[in-house]
């Protein structure tokens, strides 16, 4: 709002009161140059002062909109986690977390309005006083004849017409910095360059499933002291799925997050039909690949909606439901695909916005699907009507990641990672057969099944 004001308002502004500003100064030493300078002095003081106030009140404006941050922050993570709030009994900490941030914005906020009382009379108390020093000094030239009483009566009239523009110019002042707050907020997202180190002359991804193949890939986060992935060389298979297994930090989510270019692969570690990752056009390549996050975020919009992304095709939806395994969910409620999921899907099950991530995934054209774990909150009767769905999907190079060996059985091929590293790679069948983690936790699945 402040940024739509500063380029409407604040610009038409500035030209009428610089017009403004030199007529009146004009007229004023047209009439007597002397009297000018005597009630000029009080409001270029007066207006300086304001420019000072001003840049005092930026920095009291860039704080007050961190803290409106922070509280919104603070009321959205409530409202969404308010059944774990709830299950917890945790209500009167984050109460008070709620007060301190609504504490400090209230401070700041009558900060602001102190300072806003100082900057607004001040002009107004500087007009005053010129009124004051015209008539000490132009009083006794009017008497003596050097002016005219017509003169010192235009002189005072001319004395509004210059402090009115310098009132409207230290609101403008005011609405620059407010402005100027709000644009480097939004610079701090916007202005940085992207990371896109595309490769001179980038190639388009291939139309249909390409075969995938990671070469000594390691990988480290910025600010980390270990690397994330460790010396990965495996291939997949075009139309083939390759499941990935492996305990908690073990590297799963980042190795999908490379896969999809969210994080720039280092050079020559990842290929695509032979050409390098890198070198792929990234916007073309996001079109191509699909990425289901474990928590994907749903926007508070029908079903239909959040699947098709504010597309129109009833037949694609009906079968992304079916491939999703969410049919028989729907026709429970009562608006059916029309259902409004909430901030974040909060009306919706931890497996139902699972599933509607999945369906959002495979309404999309895509040759390679990655799926980050998007079985953990369904049980195991949905997690078989899901693979079902899923290994119908022959178009595409998936990679899955689970925890779940029951969701992992039907892959290609399985790679088991650990700490980082490849610990061991093979079908389910090959996996079972030797000792290590893999064997370990179907084991132990087996047991809870039973």
């Amino acid at each position: 709002t402040t940024t739509r004001l500063l380029a409407g308002f604040a610009s038409l502004g500035v030209i009428n009161t610089a017009v403004a500003l030199v007529l009146t100064l004009v007229q004023m030493l047209r009439i007597s140059p002397q009297l000018t300078v005597v009630v000029v002095i009080p409001v270029s003081l007066a207006f300086a002062l304001t420019l000072g106030f001003v840049g005092r009140l930026f920095v009291i404006l860039r704080r007050l909109q961190a803290q409106a941050a922070d509280l919104s922050t603070q009321v959205l993570s409530s409202y969404q986690g308010v059944a774990t709030i709830h299950a917890f009994n945790a209500e009167e900490v984050f109460q008070e977390q709620m007060e301190h941030h609504n504490e400090a914005y209230l401070q700041t906020s009558l900060e602001r309005a102190q300072m806003r009382t100082v900057i607004g009379p001040l002009l107004v108390l500087a007009a005053s006083v010129s009124v004051f020093l015209l008539l000490y000094v132009g009083g006794p030239l009017a008497i003596q004849g050097d002016i005219t009483i017509g003169e010192l009566i235009a002189f005072t009239t001319l004395i509004g017409y210059l402090t009115g523009p310098l009132r409207g110019m230290s609101f403008i002042l005011s609405l620059v910095k407010r402005s100027q707050a709000s644009l480097e907020r939004i610079d701090a997202i916007c202005a940085p360059a992207p990371d896109r180190p595309d490769l001179p002359d980038p190639s388009q991804p291939p139309q249909t499933p390409p075969t995938l193949e990671v070469r000594n890939l390691s990988f480290q986060y910025p600010g980390e002291a270990t690397p994330a992935l460790r010396d990965l060389s495996f291939t997949i298979a075009a139309g083939s799925t390759l499941g990935v297994f492996g305990p908690t930090a073990s590297g799963k989510s980042t190795l999908l997050s490379l896969l999809a270019r969210l994080y720039n692969p280092p050079e020559a570690s990842v290929y695509v039909d032979g050409v390098d990752l890198r070198g792929v056009d990234l916007d073309a390549w996001r079109q191509t690949a699909t990425l289901v996050a474990q928590r994907a975020f749903l926007f508070s919009e029908s079903i239909e909606d959040n699947i098709l992304l504010g597309g129109n095709d009833s037949q694609k939806l009906e079968r992304m439901l079916e491939l999703a395994a969410l049919g028989q969910d729907i026709h429970s409620m009562p608006d059916g695909v029309n259902t409004v999921v909430g901030e974040a899907g909060m009306r919706l099950s931890g497996g139902q916005r699972q599933r509607v991530a999945i369906a959002r995934g495979l309404a999309r054209e895509k040759t390679v699907l990655l799926l980050d774990d998007v079985l953990s909150a369904v049980d195991h009767s949905t997690e078989a009507e899901l693979l079902r769905g899923l290994r119908s999907q022959r178009s595409t190079t998936t990679v899955i990641v689970a925890h779940r060996i029951s969701a992992l059985m039907q892959a290609d091929t399985i790679l088991v990672l650990e700490d980082g590293a490849q610990r061991d790679m093979g079908t389910h069948e090959e996996l079972i057969a030797r000792d290590g983690p893999y064997r370990s936790a179907w084991l132990l699945q087996q047991e809870e099944l039973t």
